[in-house]
């Protein structure tokens, strides 16, 4: 009896997986009714350990109020974590010797007069207009189209065309609480803070280059910039790209991608319906443009939407033209996971990127987008359908080249692409099912016959 009792537990226990991946691969499809349930790992300011203690950032998110938060942690060298921080508090406490980022947008509320407004002591938030041109994210910069679509109603008034301020919609998202319910003739939504839920995006933390190419000018740029400011990049469900400084953890600048605009009405709608926006997981690396060395962070969306962007944060301030470009089109899914960064045989450099989940063209693809000036997007095609995940690009003799490159896809397969030969080679190294799609990318590291070993799951 007892034997048929595990049985029968067994069967269930199996039942219950395979319709988990079942319905996990159902929500890859369908990004809009993936239920919020993950948190990202901690960012560390440093990797290493055994030269010492460290810090580190932690993302958290409050389901039902969908508020997010940025919690700086202390790391010793034995691997211990702790914060003085108040951890999920209502209101958000800091601690006196660790930041918590709704701490802080709490306290620049209730210190500037009208700091959700740009200019001064206020935010400094900023989309673009055509892919590449950044503007301040104020109603009188947007072009007619981007008035329409986030917010039809004011842009049907043309007086207010050269209002800075003149949408509700987009005065809400950049953090005015003077229309929310909580105000006598409020109606939009309550917000518990200014800083959305923080998901599937994974924050990165970014200060000094720390690469170790042998690269003509790399020295002197690693040089000119190893007192640079530490900042943390992480994206949220209230539509920004937040960069946060690490000494106190306040926002110093925010990114809204312009391909978000048609969705953002959603934020302060009542009721609300949890939407997903920067959901995307960065990164953050040195790569040239031309022969200028620049520092960059590049994300897509994931359950936010089909597109990729990639900023230029050499400058840690929030005064300079940051937007490297923002790309869209019938090859670009929904894009979880993170993309890499590296150079070609002819020493030019990309950004490297499967393209994501439910593109319009249905066909699992690597995308590679140049940081020449030029950002033109090669795409190379497994010819199956479905959609490719974060990609691991390898280096095989050592020139400090990308020569391979590893990415599962949503049906199960995985894949290798040759980028050695004029013509690269595409080929399915291992045949998966849809059922159990491989969605992070691979490890990649020596075998002891030669060669590499690649471990996914």
């Amino acid at each position: 009896m007892q034997v048929k009792k595990r049985i029968a537990f067994l069967k269930i226990g199996l039942l219950v997986t395979l319709l988990s991946a079942a319905l996990y691969a159902a929500m890859v499809f369908d990004p809009a009714t993936q239920p919020p349930y993950s948190v990202g790992p901690y960012a560390m300011k440093s990797g290493n350990l055994i030269a010492g203690a460290t810090n580190a950032y932690r993302p958290w998110y409050e389901n039902g109020a969908w508020q997010g938060d940025i919690i700086e942690y202390n790391i010793a060298s034995d691997g211990t974590r702790t914060t003085d921080a108040s951890v999920g508090s209502n209101p958000a406490v800091a601690g006196t010797n660790n930041w918590m980022a709704r701490a802080t947008f709490d306290s620049k509320e209730s210190s500037v007069t009208d700091y959700w407004k740009s200019g001064g002591s206020g935010r400094y938030i900023f989309t673009s207009t055509t892919g590449a041109n950044q503007v301040d994210f104020l109603w009188s910069n947007l072009t007619s189209s981007q008035k329409t679509a986030l917010d039809a109603t004011t842009a049907a008034n043309t007086a207010l065309d050269s209002d800075p301020y003149g949408s509700p919609i987009l005065n809400y998202v950049r953090g005015n609480r003077s229309d929310e319910k909580s105000t006598a003739g409020g109606t939009l939504r309550i917000r518990y803070n200014l800083l959305g839920d923080i998901i599937n995006s994974w924050p990165v933390y970014l200060s000094r280059p720390k690469e170790q190419y042998s690269i003509p000018g790399f020295a002197q740029f690693k040089s000119t910039h190893s007192s640079r400011a530490g900042r943390i990049f992480v994206g949220a469900n209230d539509g920004m790209l937040h960069v946060f400084d690490e000494a106190d953890g306040h926002e110093v600048y925010a990114y809204v991608p312009s391909m978000l605009l048609d969705k953002l009405y959603r934020l302060p709608a009542t009721p609300y319906h949890h939407t997903y926006y920067v959901d995307g997981q960065l990164i953050a690396a040195s790569a040239q443009t031309g022969t200028t060395w620049k520092s960059l962070v590049a994300g897509g969306l994931g359950a936010g939407g089909k597109g990729l962007y990639a900023l230029d944060v050499t400058s840690a301030s929030a005064s300079n033209n940051k937007v490297l470009f923002e790309k869209t089109g019938a090859d670009f899914g929904h894009i979880y996971g993170a993309p890499g960064i590296g150079r070609l045989a002819d020493g030019t450099w990309h950004v490297f990127t499967g393209n994501g989940y439910g593109s319009a063209n249905g066909v699992a693809k690597l995308l590679i987008i140049s940081v020449d000036g030029s950002f033109n997007v090669t795409a190379l095609s497994t010819g199956a359908a479905g959609g490719l995940s974060a990609p691991t690009l390898i280096d095989v003799t050592g020139n400090q080249k990308v020569d391979l490159v590893y990415a599962g896809d949503s049906a199960g397969d995985l894949w290798k692409f040759d980028l050695r030969p004029a013509t690269p080679t595409v080929t399915k190294i291992f045949n998966g099912s849809a059922d159990q799609p491989i969605t992070a990318a691979p490890a990649v590291g020596p075998s002891p016959n030669g060669g590499f070993m690649i471990y996914f799951g």
